[in-house]
């Protein structure tokens, strides 16, 4: 259970290095509030399980003020899983979201 990161100055996106949705639940228990995060899920099909570690992960995120973003690849998603977490469809309206926080933060 990895995931591949491309560590970047404002954030880190996380891609699944695996397919299997318990593996990638197993490996949503083991995050941690330190850096902004984008999750890309568009390979994943999200179970409800997923969906609450997901919830619990952006939560704990934004008690510290750390973003976090999951991609999603199924737009019929999107106005479900708002309630729960960030979720843009693409991996740049990510990096666009966070930046936008951080500039929230500076000001």
């Amino acid at each position: 259970m990895s995931w591949i990161l491309k560590i970047e100055e404002k954030y880190t996106l996380y891609t699944p290095s695996f397919s299997d949705v318990s593996s990638f639940e197993a490996s949503l228990l083991s995050f941690k509030a330190e850096v902004n995060k984008v999750i890309d899920c568009s390979s994943i099909v999200l179970t409800h399980t997923a969906i609450d570690l997901l919830a619990k992960a952006y939560d704990l995120h934004a008690s510290s003020s750390i973003s976090f973003v999951v991609v999603i690849s199924d737009d019929d998603d999107m106005d479900t899983l708002e309630e729960h977490f960030i979720v843009v469809p693409t991996i740049s309206e990510a990096i666009e979201y966070i930046y936008m926080e951080e500039l929230e933060k500076n000001l």
